[in-house]
């Protein structure tokens, strides 16, 4: 008991709208206002009423009110001095008064528009998956399942595209018979254009790092809020992206197929293969270039292969260079593949799903539009918009 009411006072003192009952006058009879009831999972009758001696009765509707051992539920009315409010139990989605699978369902079905399940949301209230029922799950609830994103009035951004490019080359190479038909290598004039397109519609460009902890639940982005990364870790990154980047204020993630990482530096650029970043090729630019991973050398459809094959290629990646961030080769990914890279040590992985990333969102399946060469600047604006 001393944990629950320590917790409900934790809530009142970090979000003014969290307590017992609203402040404000409603109507004083049975049927709620429209104002909400805050509680902590697992409160009773009793406790409520030790907090805030306005509390008359809690009932269910159309029911006798509710003994004091009797624990409050989600829809439940909260019936005192100053009106009638309706009781909304952090976690208790469902209403039966106690945290379960039923809540998971719908949190599932209303929070994330899925009935797909994920092993990562261990507690139903403990939205975030970050191990405690906190101020980030009430975020997270307020934001989506209440459908507004008023925080202490700060907003969040319905969602967050993350923009993922491979290989970017000079012109006069792209523009080669070796390269031309190639749609994930672009040039560098139609990569700055992007880049320009950015900076003029106002967008925000974010981290990895900020994007995984949005998802999470644990902090707010802007509207036109993007995130740019590159998969497979190809030098071209450094010497002809980084430096656009740069220019304009960007960073990118760099998800690295990690065994190139251990090749030997040289300072010739061969324009007609596939060169790895080096440690030396990513010195200059940190600030710019965020190094990921993308495998240590198993660039291969992963679901085909066993548990301990994934993992063991993903270990190695880590004993070579440590990483957070895990992308799947292809996008390609099941329930194996993901258990394997949160074994690994990976925080989050992101997929080649095409939509944007949300709060919510399962931590090992983040979403990303994949980026391609031809596209036209009107493809390029609507795609970038899904950001507004």
């Amino acid at each position: 008991m001393k944990r629950l009411l320590t917790l409900l006072l934790t809530f009142s003192m970090i979000f003014s709208i969290v307590a017992v009952f609203p402040a404000q006058s409603a109507k004083a009879n049975d049927e709620p206002d429209s104002e909400i009831s805050w509680f902590v999972a697992g409160m009773t009758v009793g406790e409520a009423k030790a907090l805030s001696p306005a509390i008359k009765y809690v009932k269910n509707p159309g029911s006798d009110p509710l003994d004091d051992d009797a624990l409050i539920a989600t829809g439940d009315i909260v019936v005192t001095d100053n009106g009638s409010y309706q009781a909304w139990v952090l976690g208790d989605v469902a209403g039966n008064g106690a945290v379960d699978q039923y809540d998971y369902i719908l949190i599932k079905r209303k929070f994330f528009n899925t009935y797909t399940f994920n092993k990562q949301e261990s507690f139903t209230a403990d939205i975030n998956s970050d191990g405690e029922i906190d101020e980030y799950d009430y975020i997270l609830a307020k934001r989506i399942y209440f459908e507004t994103y008023a925080i202490e009035k700060p907003t969040n951004s319905d969602g967050v595209p993350v923009l993922l490019y491979h290989h970017i080359l000079p012109d006069e190479y792209k523009n080669t018979d070796h390269w031309r038909g190639n749609e994930i290598t672009i040039a560098t004039s139609e990569f700055r254009r992007h880049m320009q397109m950015l900076t003029d519609g106002g967008y925000n460009v974010v981290t990895a790092d900020e994007v995984v902890a949005y998802v999470r639940g644990e902090i707010l982005l802007p509207d036109k809020s993007i995130m740019l990364c590159f998969d497979d870790g190809y030098r071209s990154n450094t010497h002809f992206a980084a430096p656009i980047l740069k220019e304009f204020g960007f960073s990118a993630t760099v998800f690295a197929i990690i065994c190139g990482y251990e090749n030997e530096y040289t300072e010739e650029y061969d324009y007609y293969a596939l060169q790895k970043i080096t440690p030396e090729d990513l010195a200059p630019w940190d600030g710019v270039i965020d190094q990921q991973c993308h495998t240590y050398a198993n660039h291969n459809h992963l679901p085909e292969q066993s548990y301990s094959q994934i993992y063991g290629d993903l270990m190695l990646a880590q004993s070579v260079y440590k990483t957070e961030y895990f992308a799947y080769p292809y996008g390609d990914n099941n329930d194996t593949v993901a258990r394997a890279v949160e074994d690994a040590g990976f925080l989050a992985a992101f997929t080649t799903v095409e939509r944007n990333a949300v709060p919510g969102d399962a931590i090992y399946f983040i979403p990303r539009y994949t980026v391609t060469s031809p596209m036209s600047d009107s493809d390029y604006l609507k795609l970038i918009s899904k950001a507004d």
